[in-house]
């Protein structure tokens, strides 16, 4: 269910630029009614398995922690909250160490598509000049100016984190990432 609504969600975010409210919430209700259906009701905890649940402490623990880690990038790019509600749901039905590991990949694979992209748009020169002024400055006020117009519309480029967190959760989902430790 996860991973489908998350498809969707990916491609509403690739061709429209949105995470939608109304795939977002019920798919996070429905994991945590199912966590806590599965835990605290007699007779549920055979279907605890079948069903995929990870339990109440490890739900609250994955959603706090994945909650945390992905309001940072929401608070810096100042777009929308609908990657940090994907999250949640994420933490939620993978609890924390697993939730934490498809937010670690999905940001791997968007940072690396992101310079990727920007590299071939702009060239590695404005790339590597950008980033040197925008991190420079930023360690360095004084000695190094800070990065012009043009070099900071490179870092307004918004990247649709949607489908990087449906390949984090395929990746982290089939165990890809355990045969290659």
């Amino acid at each position: 269910m996860l991973l489908a609504s998350c498809l969707f969600c990916a491609l509403t975010d690739i061709f429209r630029k949105k995470i939608y409210n109304w795939i977002t919430y019920p798919v996070f209700v429905i994991i945590v009614a199912l966590n806590l259906v599965t835990a605290w009701l007699p007779g549920w905890d055979a279907c605890a398995e079948r069903f995929g649940t990870i339990g109440p402490s490890s739900m609250f623990a994955g959603m706090a922690a994945c909650f945390v880690v992905a309001l940072i990038p929401y608070a810096i790019s100042q777009g929308g909250a609908g990657d940090a509600k994907l999250a949640v749901s994420v933490g939620a039905a993978f609890g924390m160490y697993d939730g934490l590991l498809v937010i670690c990949v999905a940001y791997m694979f968007a940072g690396v598509t992101a310079l990727i992209v920007v590299t071939w748009g702009y060239g590695p020169w404005f790339v590597g000049k950008a980033v040197f002024h925008r991190v420079g400055h930023w360690f360095l006020p004084l000695w190094i100016s800070p990065a012009s117009e043009d070099e900071k519309k490179l870092f307004k480029e918004p990247v649709p984190l949607a489908p990087y967190f449906f390949i984090g959760i395929l990746i982290v989902a089939t165990g890809v990432l355990q045969c290659l430790v």
